[in-house]
């Protein structure tokens, strides 16, 4: 009975909650199996999915707040001493002696990220005395979600949320989008 149905699909590691815990807010295999799912029940043709630009900022060996984290702030963070991974495999990260040991709010929540590898990007940064994982969204990463719903053959997409602090490459990559599609 409706014309459009638009699915958020974002929030898979919700800042507010502390289970499932770090990790990126919409990764390309989540929204796989949402459109999947979605698309036996609602006709493609009436079919749009909502992405994610942002990302958020995780304490992992304090109980420092989660925070919402933009591309303005991970230029901030570069910055300072950090470690940025592309694509990102936490088991991977914490096999090592280092993540073993640090990463040790990380470490429990294991099982989630088993056998997952995401594009989303990650900073490994220490701020405070605490040890810190962002995930976030740059252009990469959002072109390859955009490939992802393109193939999907679904009537359309749309983001929370573009502001002047999202990566000014994802912009780009919309204005480049827009003039093919004219």
């Amino acid at each position: 009975h409706a014309d459009m149905v638009k699915i958020m699909a974002y929030e898979l590691h919700p800042r507010k909650y502390r289970n499932p815990g770090p990790g990126p807010q919409a990764p390309g295999a989540w929204l796989e199996e949402i459109i999947e799912y979605a698309g036996d029940k609602i006709p493609r043709e009436k079919l749009y999915m909502a992405i994610p630009t942002y990302g958020y900022d995780w304490g992992l060996n304090c109980k420092a707040p989660v925070k919402a984290v933009y591309y303005n702030d991970v230029v901030r963070i570069k910055g300072g001493v950090h470690k940025r991974v592309q694509p990102t495999d936490i088991g991977k990260i914490l096999d090592t002696e280092k993540g073993a040991k640090s990463w040790r709010n990380l470490t429990k929540f294991r099982d989630i990220h088993e056998d997952k590898i995401y594009e989303d990007p990650t900073l490994w940064y220490k701020s405070g005395g605490c040890q810190r994982v962002a995930f976030y969204m740059d252009k990469v990463a959002f072109s390859e979600k955009m490939a992802l719903l393109q193939k999907s053959r679904i009537a359309g997409f749309s983001f929370w949320q573009l502001t002047k602090d999202n990566d000014p490459e994802i912009q780009d990559y919309l204005s480049g989008l827009r003039g093919a599609l004219k």
